[in-house]
């Protein structure tokens, strides 16, 4: 008798709504967390590019020329440095740095984005979804 009703309950057009609006919360639910997380993704990117900027500046003043590449800015030249103790790993790709193009006048530093391919250069600046600095 007891096995009838719950087979009758959980048949019942309630319990199979009740299940659909869970799913479907729990749906909106995990699409909010991916959101969330792809902007904080993006933020720490900012920060982290922000901070390499800084030093590139910084590093460009003290020496006279923009670095060959990112490892020059943990590393002492003369009585300068380093002005970073570590350079962050791209949070979009994993175990590599964020990119870092350079000419005698200019320097571009930046992620890959969320595609996780490159479609920025020197050229054309950021482009695509890459997350980066340029500077002019």
């Amino acid at each position: 008798m007891i096995k009838k009703r719950i087979w009758a309950s959980i048949l019942s057009g309630d319990t199979i709504l009740t299940v659909l609006f869970i799913l479907t919360i729990s749906s909106a639910v995990l699409c909010g967390a991916k959101y969330y997380l792809d902007m904080s993704k993006t933020q720490r990117a900012n920060a982290d590019i922000s901070a390499i900027s800084t030093a590139i500046a910084q590093y460009e003043l003290e020496i006279g020329k923009y670095p060959d590449s990112l490892q020059d800015l943990t590393s002492e030249s003369g009585q300068y440095g380093p002005w970073l103790k570590e350079i962050p790993s791209d949070v979009f790709s994993k175990n590599q740095h964020y990119k870092y193009l350079k000419d005698k006048k200019h320097y571009i530093v930046y992620s890959v984005g969320p595609d996780g391919t490159s479609s920025s250069s020197l050229a054309t600046g950021i482009s695509g979804d890459d997350i980066g600095y340029k500077d002019n």
